[in-house]
């Protein structure tokens, strides 16, 4: 009896420990939630922004307060010295505890001290390439990018360009957090002729100005850096001499160092003031004190050269691309990128097919006019192919091509626009054919000035046919002879009728 109570008592306590495993098991463990969001709305320039959780939030204190637990990607920089761009915690041991500890204290929110903290962060960020959690882009014509899906915890805010970095808490109570950034980013805009896109021939000369607006520079005590970083293609050759800097209505490029490298990726660099802060490095506070908001104007010339890549849809052909390099912080190497501006520069070619209608015909010469009937000085580049002469060139061009055995000249390095073939020999046995125009047209992408489409006499790319017919030229009207014709035969006239009236004349009498 004792016995069966015995089992009955060991059965039930196996019971109740299972049930117990099975209710402690089924106890969720703490998740933070996932339905938190952060929308940041910009100024002038603002193309999006990435986040990076540097504390995850964990299980509440015993006073109801969030624990944070700083992620693994953060160790380092909380770790690493003050010289490497870290911070220097030394207590490893919770190193968790430290680093919350370290932030709260920096003092609230937009307090000087925490904004220079999240400049650092941001700095470490992209230097060490920590992966961002997430980013969103501006929507076109739109200031504000929200990037959703959070887990609750502690994020560093960066926006495209890395100024302007903030902290922001993502909670329970505050799960979609909205913030404004609160300066406006410099921002450059650069047009080709006025536009985002041009097309030249081999020798034109192409305007070029890079805009921008002077920005607030009045907590930037140690001097201010601000540089258009302008890459040109290897097909441009820049005058240096045609640079023209202005803010506002006044020419200030005196105020400025300029340098162009055209053999070393061919950049040129227009920094704002001369007096030198560090190793290339200048300070443009005295030209931009008092004038925020004032506009930014750059212009100069180029000259497409024989290195100017001939054009294929949906190619960047010769692009060229500018951005600003400035201080977003208060120390020396606290510096940013704006986002670049593009533009393309495209140059054509098409065939010439001499023909008699069926077989090619050799011996055919033509010159190339412009649209002004002008005869374009041309360049031979060897397998019958050439090219409007640069004005460097002009010694040893010439203005008149022959056809060769197959018939096909090929004429590369032009804009769009509309040109005439003049044959001015004729093979022997044909006659010569009629003035043929050529027009080249092309169509571009508005909002990238990416090239769509061109044609050639809104053929495709397909050579341009010109047909001779044989034979010889017929006598025609209105030559010399005909004239000297004529004049015999109204001398003839005028002498019967006076022989007429002299005869008259007599018999009368």
């Amino acid at each position: 009896m004792l016995q069966t109570i015995s089992k009955r008592l060991m059965t039930a306590l196996t019971a109740i420990v299972l049930m117990m495993g099975i209710l402690l098991s089924a106890t969720p463990a703490f998740a933070a939630g996932t339905d938190g969001s952060i929308e940041i709305t910009g100024g002038n320039g603002f193309k999006g922004f990435s986040v990076y959780q540097m504390f995850s939030q964990g299980e509440n204190d015993n006073d109801g307060a969030p624990k944070y637990v700083l992620t693994e990607a953060w160790r380092d920089f909380f770790t690493a010295s003050t010289g490497d761009g870290g911070i220097g915690l030394t207590n490893n041991a919770d190193l968790s505890n430290a680093a919350y500890g370290y932030v709260k204290a920096l003092g609230a929110d937009n307090d000087p001290s925490v904004s220079e903290f999240a400049r650092k962060a941001s700095k470490w960020a992209i230097a060490k390439g920590v992966f961002a959690t997430g980013s969103a882009d501006a929507g076109t014509g739109t200031p504000t990018a929200t990037v959703k899906g959070l887990s609750y915890g502690y994020y560093l805010v960066v926006p495209y360009g890395g100024t302007d970095s903030m902290l922001v808490s993502v909670s329970e109570d505050a799960s979609n957090v909205a913030a404004t950034l609160k300066s406006v980013y410099p921002t450059v805009v650069k047009t080709v002729n006025g536009n985002n896109h041009a097309s030249a021939s081999i020798g034109d000369t192409l305007e070029f100005t890079l805009t921008s607006t002077v920005p607030d520079i009045s907590e930037y005590t140690s001097g201010y850096q601000f540089a258009f970083y302008d890459t040109l293609c290897q097909g441009l050759t820049v005058d240096t001499g045609s640079v023209v800097v202005r803010i506002g209505d006044q020419v200030v490029t005196d105020s400025c160092h300029i340098t162009y490298s055209p053999d070393v990726g061919a950049v040129l660099i227009i920094n704002f003031g001369t007096t030198d802060l560090s190793a290339n490095q200048y300070d443009a506070t005295e030209l931009f004190t008092g004038k925020t908001g004032e506009s930014i104007t750059v212009t100069y010339t180029a000259t497409l050269n024989s290195k100017a890549a001939v054009s294929d849809v949906g190619a960047r052909d010769n692009s060229n691309s500018a951005r600003i390099f400035y201080s977003n912080g208060t120390g020396i190497d606290d510096v940013g990128w704006s986002i670049e501006s593009t533009t393309n520069q495209y140059t054509f070619a098409f065939d010439l097919k001499k023909t008699n209608g069926l077989d090619p015909l050799q011996d055919a010469t033509f010159q190339l006019e412009d649209d002004k009937s002008i005869s374009i000085n041309l360049v031979s580049l060897g397998n019958n192919t050439y090219r409007p002469a640069m004005e460097s060139e002009t010694a040893s061009a010439v203005t008149s091509v022959t056809t060769p055995e197959d018939g096909v000249v090929h004429f590369s390095g032009l804009g769009e626009g509309s040109y005439t073939l003049v044959e001015t020999k004729a093979p022997e046995g044909y006659n010569k054919a009629s003035d043929t125009t050529v027009t080249i047209s092309a169509s571009y992408n508005n909002e990238s000035g990416m090239l769509e489409s061109w044609s050639i006499n809104g053929n495709g790319q397909n050579p341009v046919e010109i047909v001779n017919n044989a034979g010889i030229v017929l006598p025609g009207t209105g030559g010399m002879g005909t004239v000297v014709f004529t004049v015999i035969g109204v001398v003839a006239i005028l002498g019967g009728v006076t022989w007429q009236m002299v005869r008259r004349a007599k018999q009368g009498r």
